[in-house]
């Protein structure tokens, strides 16, 4: 990606991804192999006259000396002013651009997982009003994937150089519509694909949602008033925004309490920021009671341990085997891509934007609807070409929702 081509880019994620607005402040959350495209981030954003940035370039290497080399004693403790940063951001006109695709993929495999907990722990418990804010819809962000030479070489194989990254790049472009004449206008379209297929699931007004695949066989049940979001959200301030680029899901929030089954996962992801493969989870009374893994079970260990709401969903999100991103047949060891590329559900906190009336109720009043209030929210995808999902009705019907992995409401 040339110069031009990245200011490209940059365009999409402002116009698109936070919808930016004149006179607002903007974060940015970046590893720093990505300081030369913030730079350009920035440019743009101040021509479209934001008044203030903060740039978060995070050194990894700095977070990995933390966690193997600090006493543990210091591990989850946050400077004060992070507080007030905190409450500075949500009592103000604030939008977030997260970028994704770390210097060093695997860097933290090895970690001691009871260490890496103590830190991860502390630093959701503190940011979690933050995220809140972003998560109702409140507020406008994004994230977005940017290649580095290791993470190319690894989704693609070969060396970590130049070459490899452009043709990771070569990927991301089609899904991200760049290589469409007016990405702006591609992406509205695609707005209203997703939006199609939400109303056509509340229509239906389901109440749950059987998924039956290898290894999966598993009910999960939805609140009255679960609604189905996708593609573009809605902020006061900013208008639509696409909390996600690129985007391909549809998704609600389920009812924490109930849901009963098995269920085999189906790509590895990162827990805790080390590699989780072949998970498989099992649910009674909504509750996961019996969890294991190929690789990475510790990580999954404790990452229940962190918080015991962990073990209980807070969403259920359908994606169709034509996704684009699915098509592309790779494991990207990105959530933000491989999300979109498989049927997912997540374990944790549940999305107040996907009940009718949520972002206006108390933590307790969502905890009694069904909304999981858990410190943490992890995706993990369940999605293949071989998955089948059959929706209950109130009205006491049976729908297709999704055959052999294609969605066909």
């Amino acid at each position: 990606m040339n110069t031009e081509q990245l200011y490209k880019f940059a365009q999409l994620l402002l116009d698109v991804g936070i919808n930016i607005q004149e006179s607002q402040n903007l974060i940015i959350r970046a590893e720093a192999i990505h300081w030369p495209f913030v730079n350009i981030l920035e440019k743009a954003a101040y021509e479209k006259g934001v008044r203030f940035i903060r740039s978060d370039v995070i050194n990894p290497i700095s977070t990995l000396h933390r966690l193997t080399q600090q006493k543990e004693v210091y591990l989850d403790y946050i400077p004060p002013y992070e507080d007030s940063f905190i409450q500075t951001v949500i009592s103000g006109h604030w939008s977030l651009i997260k970028l994704d695709g770390m210097t060093e993929p695997d860097m933290f495999e090895n970690v001691d997982q009871n260490r890496n907990a103590i830190f991860q722990k502390a630093q959701r418990k503190i940011f979690q009003p933050l995220m809140k804010a972003f998560n109702s819809g409140e507020k406008s962000w994004t994230v977005s994937s940017l290649p580095t030479p290791k993470w190319a070489a690894k989704v693609l194989g070969g060396t970590a150089d130049e070459a490899n990254m452009e043709e990771l790049w070569e990927i991301l472009v089609p899904f991200l519509r760049l290589d469409e004449a007016d990405p702006v206008a591609a992406w509205r379209r695609q707005a209203d694909v997703l939006q199609q297929r939400c109303d056509a699931l509340d229509r239906a007004a389901l109440t749950s949602l059987r998924f039956k695949g290898p290894g999966t066989d598993v009910k999960i049940f939805l609140t009255r008033l679960s609604r189905w979001k996708g593609g573009a959200m809605q902020s006061d301030r900013n208008g639509l925004f696409f909390p996600n680029l690129p985007t391909e899901e549809v998704f609600t929030t389920p009812d924490f309490r109930k849901t009963d089954g098995r269920i085999a996962i189906t790509k590895p992801l990162k827990v805790l920021n080390k590699t989780v493969s072949n998970a498989r989870f099992e649910f009674k009374n909504g509750k996961v009671v019996a969890h294991d893994a190929e690789s990475g079970r510790d990580a999954l260990d404790q990452f229940f341990k962190m918080d015991p709401q962990a073990r209980y969903l807070g969403e259920v999100a359908l994606v169709g085997a034509d996704s684009p991103i699915f098509k592309a047949n790779k494991l990207f060891d990105s959530v933000i891509l491989d999300e979109n590329a498989a049927a997912h559900i997540a374990l944790g906190y549940g999305y107040p934007a996907t009940l009718k009336g949520g972002t206006d109720m108390t933590s307790d009043a969502l905890s009694k609807a069904g909304c999981n209030q858990s410190l943490l929210h992890l995706d993990f995808m369940i999605g293949s070409s071989q998955m089948n999902v059959i929706g209950s009705t109130h009205a006491g019907e049976e729908i297709s929702i999704m055959a052999d992995g294609v969605l066909v409401i």
